[in-house]
């Protein structure tokens, strides 16, 4: 066999190659009907020879082939083996603390943003209303909050406040010490996106988040969020009541 591997040849052996050698030249001096005839033979032979040739050739592929496949499959656990462990999600327990604000007559500032275009929201004393203080906090929140809020008065369309000409909307930020339940003491950051529900009722509701990255000391790690279900006697839920799951891993 030759070493050109670009294009691989096999050669036949010795005996082989032989025979066929007396045979061919004994028939090339037949007839042309025999010439014939051994020209098809040698074809045949030929074909033989590469037909018995290319199962090797194809078992030799084959071979490759898994080897290449071997080699990437290693290559690719050995990556993976060198990649970091992903973390497991931190686990998460239930809360509910009460916020108890004061009357809000009593801490309501009116902020009225002068601006040269005219907002039908912000007219007529729909002013942003601020308030501002310090409120205490019980359940599994034990502690202060240092508070401030900021939103628009809005308008009611009806006495029972079912609905309303304009919506009143509110943001909420405390700055939190307190011991939290199953986590420890410390200071993390509250926001508050909260809906006014009416005037008849004075409840408001929405969702609050620890801010991420604020907890200190104990609670350094802490996140979290939940609800603010609002006064609602017939979901037997109340004004001040804050539910949710945290996280302090």
């Amino acid at each position: 066999m030759t070493d050109d591997r670009s294009h691989p040849r096999v050669e036949p052996a010795p005996a082989f190659a032989d025979r066929l050698e007396r045979e061919l030249l004994a028939r090339l001096a037949a007839p042309t009907s025999e010439r014939s005839r051994v020209m098809i033979d040698l074809a045949t032979q030929r074909s033989s020879v590469r037909t018995w040739n290319r199962p090797r050739m194809l078992v030799a592929a084959s071979v490759a082939a898994i080897a290449v496949a071997a080699g990437v499959v290693a290559l690719q656990l050995d990556r993976d083996s060198d990649a970091p462990p992903v973390a497991a999600p931190a686990a998460q327990h239930a809360i509910a603390f009460e916020i108890e604000w004061p009357d809000l007559r009593s801490v309501e500032g009116v902020n009225c943003v002068e601006s040269e275009t005219t907002y039908f929201s912000a007219t007529d004393g729909r002013c942003f209303r601020e308030f501002v203080g310090e409120v205490p906090m019980t359940g599994d929140v034990d502690g202060t909050g240092l508070w401030a809020m900021l939103g628009n008065l809005g308008e009611a369309a009806n006495a029972d406040d079912t609905s309303v000409n304009v919506p009143s909307a509110f943001t909420a930020t405390y700055i939190v010490k307190a011991t939290v339940a199953g986590c420890g003491q410390g200071e993390f950051m509250v926001s508050e996106q909260l809906r006014f529900d009416g005037w008849e009722s004075g409840a408001f509701s929405g969702t609050w988040e620890i801010v991420p990255g604020s907890g200190r000391q104990d609670l350094s790690d802490i996140s979290g969020g939940g609800l603010v279900p609002g006064d609602f006697p017939a979901r037997n839920t109340s004004q001040a009541t804050r539910t949710g799951q945290v996280s302090c891993d």
